[in-house]
């Protein structure tokens, strides 16, 4: 147990002394950050767009009433019965923002910043109506040679797991 008790300092300071010499930087603004800034500043982490609510995958209008999907009229589709997804929740628009941090998640393998997203998304999930009888998260599956590439990394799974803790599912 006393050994737990060192531990944490000296992994403390050799962060600190790795920020000094290696100083990061926020990959969206440029600007030094820490390394409990999990990847990304928190002036950047709070002006990151959210969507409003989740949508349609065919027409991509927005569900803005409670349990809207079951209502919901795709312009896009004749018939209830043909449609095997019925709404889609995202963050937020693959702007230049959203691109270099899924980029730092899937290339450079920052679980750190992956784990915020999916706590984030996993908020904005939970509190969504049309999620509400989700009994399961499936992350969508990776091919073998790409896992292979990636040394057994799947950024999928990172988000699908932040969300399927905050559905308690």
């Amino acid at each position: 147990m006393p050994i737990f008790k060192f531990t944490n300092p000296l992994l403390r300071l050799k962060d600190d002394l790795l920020d000094f010499i290696y100083p990061q930087s926020c990959p969206v603004c440029k600007e030094p950050v820490s390394q409990d800034a999990k990847g990304i500043c928190e002036n950047c982490w709070s002006n990151l767009t959210v969507l409003p609510h989740s949508f349609c995958p065919y027409c991509k209008s927005f569900f803005e009433e409670e349990d809207s999907v079951l209502r919901h009229r795709c312009v896009s589709l004749n018939r209830l019965e043909k449609r095997r997804i019925l709404a889609v929740r995202s963050l937020g628009t693959f702007d230049d923002y959203y691109k270099t941090l899924i980029h730092l998640l899937k290339y450079n393998q920052k679980i750190p910043l992956g784990r915020r997203l999916a706590q984030r998304l996993g908020e904005k999930v939970s509190l969504d109506s049309n999620f509400s009888n989700c009994d399961l998260v499936i992350p969508v599956s990776l091919h073998p040679a790409r896992k292979r590439e990636r040394g057994g990394f799947n950024q999928r799974e990172i988000l699908a797991e932040g969300v399927s803790k905050a559905l308690n599912i």
